[in-house]
């Protein structure tokens, strides 16, 4: 599969990708070749998204740098934004900005999901008699 909704020639702009980069690089050349990749972290981050028709942004950095990302796509409102956050479910100082900026934030469970999650059998044999019916699941996942 191959993704039809790109301009061949576009400046997709990198930034705070940190070790995602790699496989982000890696899908759009598969997926979307022909772009233009810039690398902010190489480029400095107002050269890098001056040209970019797109930016794609993780969250690997610290705080001073994600106010000078905020900073920066503010100045640019028309800047298509795709963020993905890097660092599984934690949160970070970094996110908070960039989230708050895109009105987004994360989940109220302080980053981890699985937080309110309990195993409250008295014991084993209680466990094993818990039934979990899986059809429940399948129709979640099916197409």
């Amino acid at each position: 599969n191959t993704v039809s909704a790109y301009r061949k020639g576009s400046t997709v702009a990198l930034a705070h990708l940190g070790t995602q980069e790699r496989k982000v690089v890696g899908w759009l050349r598969r997926y979307m070749p022909g772009l233009t990749l810039a690398r902010c972290d190489v480029l400095g981050l107002d050269d890098c998204l001056k040209g970019a028709d797109m930016v794609i942004t993780g969250v690997e950095g610290d705080t001073d740098q994600a106010k000078t990302l905020v900073s920066a796509f503010k100045a640019q409102p028309q800047l298509p934004i795709l963020y993905l956050h890097t660092q599984f479910w934690k949160q970070s100082d970094f996110a908070r900005p960039v989230l708050r900026m895109l009105h987004l934030k994360q989940g109220e469970t302080g980053g981890n999901y699985w937080a309110q999650d309990a195993a409250n059998w008295k014991n084993v044999t209680d466990m094993f008699q818990t039934e979990v019916s899986l059809n429940t699941y399948n129709n979640r996942l099916a197409p």
